[in-house]
């Protein structure tokens, strides 16, 4: 899809949605190409850790306490 720069400014939320469903947007200043809108590599892809964090590893950890000392 093309689109001039004065549409883009008023769609914008319509345009990224748009693209984060995969279609590519040129943005187009004075009727040239003069951007493109693509989506991010891997994106929708949920992110996860490969391992989470034992629980057991934070017990006694107080979390109150600074953990910077101040100068």
């Amino acid at each position: 899809m093309q689109a001039p720069i004065a549409e883009v400014k008023k769609r914008l939320c319509e345009l990224v949605d748009r693209v984060e469903a995969g279609e590519t947007v040129i943005i187009l200043r004075h009727g040239r190409p003069a951007a493109r809108l693509t989506p991010m590599p891997g994106r929708g892809e949920p992110w996860r850790v490969e391992t989470p964090d034992d629980p057991a590893a934070y017990r006694g950890v107080n979390i109150d306490e600074p953990v910077l000392e101040e100068i």
